[in-house]
């Protein structure tokens, strides 16, 4: 079953994929380089306070629902704390807003202003909807939880189109956004009918600080690895970067998305096994996450770098190729953050989240001193190397790789769940397979932009192919591949899962 939870979520990533694809295709190129910036300008600035709406109650949640805890009291506790955090996340970023404008150079235009007000408007709609989809996620209700993302997407994507086409503006682009959030709401509070909400006691609210304490500090950081990045640019370079930037960031987040596909599940399944006492079933879970993750993603994301310049020119045009070499570095971080979070979210899922946070914090400093020495051309007058939007993504991918390293180390101290040498020769053997494909392309001139799709198949076929004839994959991997895709079994489990109420 969590097979096809897991398999649903990916679905869902998949659509989102193609909306995604789809969105950036008309908006890039309607709104260009230096305005699509002023979008991922906004987007960074108002995620930097994403942390104060979450300060680790997230995976507090997750873990007490999942621990089959009192459901009422559980969700009458996160609910009442994550009001508190929604209000703290609006007080906190109108008073940032306002001591910009008053103290210091105020916003570098009245549109970088008004997007940021109205994507603050979104991101308060957006957690309430996880407020709530974090409760069926707690559950494994997967079908719930999706069936909300996947009409947020949709919603966003049909209006995204629709204002790039007939009249393109940056602001009734970021409306979309907020009406996609305020819809996505509407159908969460409806599929969360009947389900008990307890006054919070003081025991509760007791459990969950004592979890998410620690966490607080990744929390608090996370958006410093997400955003920072986008605003020192903004900062040493111009709006045109940030473009190429964001641009450049889309394809890589859209792999991380097959991860978050995995992440909440695994959380929530490792957190039960865990409580039972079954290390070697949560160990063996971990272990074909992390493989099954390996073997998805290793040969799109080498697609993606070996074919990075048509893949950019096909997504947003020939005027965003300055994007090229950023987006190889993001992919490369997106490949170690993908397999790395099996092991991550086994350290939290066992309780060690102490250990998680320390890694966090051990690494951010370092990130930093990159950041610094990396993007600008100089600082306070000292030389660097003024590498710009590649110093950034160059950062992001070495971050991501001692981040990899440090959980497999912690996750093998703590539970002994060894490296998968795999994964390397699932890369290996990927980058092979596009390299060879690439080489005859080139050699029997068959550049043309239209043949990308038929490339990317026959890369597959020659990927796994190679993997089979290895001995990497074998025929009980089809067998679970067929059980999980089983469309009569799967529209029986979602419609099952929808006609539940509450804590039936």
């Amino acid at each position: 079953m969590l097979a096809k939870k897991a398999l649903l979520t990916f679905g869902t990533k998949g659509s989102s994929l193609i909306f995604g694809f789809a969105v950036t295709f008309f908006v890039a190129r309607s709104l260009g380089p230096e305005r699509y910036g002023i979008m991922g300008f906004a987007l960074a600035f108002t995620g930097f306070f994403t942390a104060l709406g979450e300060l680790g109650f997230a995976s507090a949640h997750l873990k007490r629902i999942s621990e089959n805890k009192n459901i009422g009291r559980c969700i009458g506790t996160f609910f009442s704390i994550r009001g508190i955090l929604i209000a703290l996340l609006l007080t906190v970023s109108l008073l940032v807003i306002y001591f910009i404008k008053k103290f210091g150079n105020g916003f570098e235009t009245k549109t970088h202003e008004i997007v940021i007000y109205i994507f603050l408007a979104s991101l308060v709609f957006k957690n309430i909807v996880t407020t709530i989809t974090l409760t069926f996620d707690g559950k494994l209700e997967t079908a719930k939880s999706q069936l909300v993302e996947f009409v947020m997407m949709f919603t966003n994507a049909v209006l995204s189109i629709f204002i790039a086409i007939i009249m393109p503006s940056i602001i009734l682009l970021a409306g979309a956004i907020l009406v996609s959030a305020v819809v996505a709401l509407t159908v969460a509070l409806y599929l969360f009918r009947g389900y008990p909400v307890e006054r919070p006691t003081a025991d509760s609210v007791k459990s969950y600080v004592s979890f998410a304490a620690p966490l607080a500090a990744v929390a608090v950081i996370r958006p410093f690895y997400y955003y920072l990045d986008t605003l020192l640019i903004q900062a040493f370079n111009s709006s045109k970067d940030v473009g190429y930037y964001y641009g450049a960031q889309k394809l890589p987040n859209f792999i991380l998305l097959i991860s978050d596909a995995v992440l909440t599940i695994l959380l929530a399944a490792v957190s039960q096994f865990y409580t039972k006492g079954d290390m070697g079933a949560m160990r063996e879970l971990c272990k074909k996450a992390e493989r099954y993750l390996s073997l998805i993603v290793s040969p799109l994301v080498m697609f993606l770098i070996v074919f990075a310049k048509p893949v950019i020119e096909i997504l947003l045009g020939s005027q965003y190729l300055s994007s090229v070499p950023i987006m190889r570095f993001l992919l490369l971080q997106a490949l170690f953050l993908t397999i790395g979070r099996p092991a991550s979210v086994l350290i939290v899922g066992i309780g060690r989240n102490k250990l998680y946070a320390l890694e966090a914090i051990l690494e951010f400093p370092l990130m930093i001193i990159f950041y610094f020495i990396l993007i600008p051309k100089s600082l306070f007058g000292v030389k660097m190397f003024g590498y710009g939007t590649q110093g950034a993504a160059l950062t992001l991918m070495l971050m991501s790789f001692i981040g990899f390293t440090a959980s497999k180390i912690i996750a093998f101290k703590l539970a002994g769940v060894k490296l998968n040498k795999r994964i390397f020769f699932h890369s290996l053997v990927a980058l092979l397979s596009c390299a060879g494909v690439s080489a005859a392309a080139n050699v029997l001139s068959f550049n043309s932009l239209m043949f990308l799709p038929l490339f990317f198949v026959i890369t597959c076929v020659i990927y796994f192919g190679a993997l089979w004839f290895t001995r990497q994959i074998n025929i009980s991997d089809i067998d679970f591949f067929n059980r999980m895709c089983n469309v009569k079994d799967m529209k029986n489990y979602v419609k099952a899962e929808l006609k539940m109420r509450g804590t039936n």
